[in-house]
């Protein structure tokens, strides 16, 4: 199942998802991170805080919380979310990562470092040595599943390696019944904000982040100029923005 149920409404392009109060933010050590086991206890940390996430509101609080510096994100230690198949949820440090598919990303001496990420979630947790700037670092991931959405994921720290040359690769979806580029009145953009609520609600975990992707193709189905698909909490909290990275 899709994260939260979203309510239409007439503004252009946004969908309204249901929450309730926040969850009290736990407190990370990013900063404390020097050795191996001081890597898996900040990990670990973040594991439970993501576990104990109930609603839609809170999850827009994290993606905010591993963004600023702070108990989640000091200098080069951050984290990064992600589905079991390696498409990013969140990334800490490079928001423009977000819905990028990992899985083939390879360290500097050719190691398939993200299959190994996934492979250690698979055994519930690990590390992963990988070479970066040529430099020798050490990643750390551990499985856990949302209470919102009940998707299985994994939750990385210590992988810095820039991702900017990824490409952000998109499989089409069905063709809505009002494209983005069709909207004339508000009639036009209820049935296209209809049809997006319904995509994002259905997609899956294997398929979020090909949504989240599909949806910022400029000149696509899904975004024509000023029209284009956002997600907000009813409390205002960004979720997902196709305009620009959050």
């Amino acid at each position: 199942m899709g994260i939260g149920n979203a309510v239409v409404t007439m503004l252009a392009g946004l969908i309204l998802l249901a929450s309730a109060p926040a969850q009290a933010q736990g407190n990370g050590m990013a900063a404390e991170v020097t050795d191996r086991a001081t890597l898996k206890a900040f990990v670990e940390k973040a594991r439970g805080y993501l576990s104990d996430m109930a609603t839609v509101r809170d999850i827009a609080q994290m993606g905010h919380d591993f963004r600023v510096d702070g108990p989640w994100n000091a200098g080069d230690m951050f984290l990064i979310t992600m589905t079991r198949n390696g498409e990013v949820l969140t990334h800490g440090e490079d928001p423009t990562a977000d819905a990028k598919d990992l899985v083939d990303v390879r360290d500097e001496q050719g190691k398939a470092v993200v299959r190994e990420i996934l492979a250690a979630a698979d055994q519930g947790g690990g590390f992963v040595d990988y070479r970066w700037k040529d430099t020798d670092r050490t990643a750390y991931a551990t499985p856990y599943t949302s209470k919102v959405s009940n998707w299985p994921l994994v939750v990385v720290g210590g992988f810095a390696q820039d991702l900017s040359s990824v490409p952000a690769e998109v499989t089409a979806l069905p063709r809505p019944k009002v494209t983005a580029a069709e909207v004339r009145d508000r009639e036009t953009l209820r049935a296209f904000v209809d049809e997006a609520a319904k995509t994002w609600q259905e997609a899956g975990a294997d398929e979020i982040a090909n949504v989240q992707r599909a949806f910022r193709v400029e000149g696509g189905d899904w975004k024509a100029g000023e029209v284009y698909i956002f997600v907000v909490s009813t409390d205002g909290y960004t979720i997902y923005h196709a305009g620009f990275p959050l």
